[in-house]
């Protein structure tokens, strides 16, 4: 998962793989949030994890040679999966993974036999007062 931020199209996202461009940053050549003459963009994402204007090159090339896809997961829809996991499972998960489980909770499992698995890594309880600002702003 990458992080669409407030959306690809603002222009506020950290989804280098997704909406990037081949560049240098940090002396690797990879996948980069880049003007069009080169200059490194400043990244967005409510997760510090995912706020980041590149990638390391081997997801780059696992992407370039189809055998890894990537997809993004905007803020909001990433703040509304840390809620449901809480609410259900009693687990606070960090905002990382909680774009993973926003996008399996959109049901966007390849298929009915595949087996799912998502590594709540870091502690959500660090997180916890920027998700309850951004549901608050949600739910107006």
């Amino acid at each position: 998962m990458e992080a669409a931020g407030e959306g690809i199209e603002t222009g506020r996202h950290g989804a280098s793989l997704g909406a990037g461009r081949l560049g240098v940053l940090h002396g690797a050549l990879s996948s980069v949030l880049a003007d069009e003459n080169g200059q490194i963009l400043e990244a967005h994402s409510i997760s510090a994890g995912l706020d980041y204007p590149g990638v390391g090159p081997e997801h780059a090339h696992l992407r370039d040679t189809g055998r890894a896809k990537y997809v993004a997961v905007t803020d909001d829809d990433a703040v509304r999966a840390f809620r449901e996991l809480s609410r259900l499972e009693g687990i606070i998960p960090a905002l990382e993974p909680s774009h993973a489980i926003a996008w399996l909770l959109a049901e966007n499992a390849p298929d009915e036999t595949a087996l799912d698995v998502v590594c709540l890594s870091g502690r959500g309880d660090k997180d916890l007062a920027e998700a309850i600002a951004h549901l608050e702003r949600l739910d107006g």
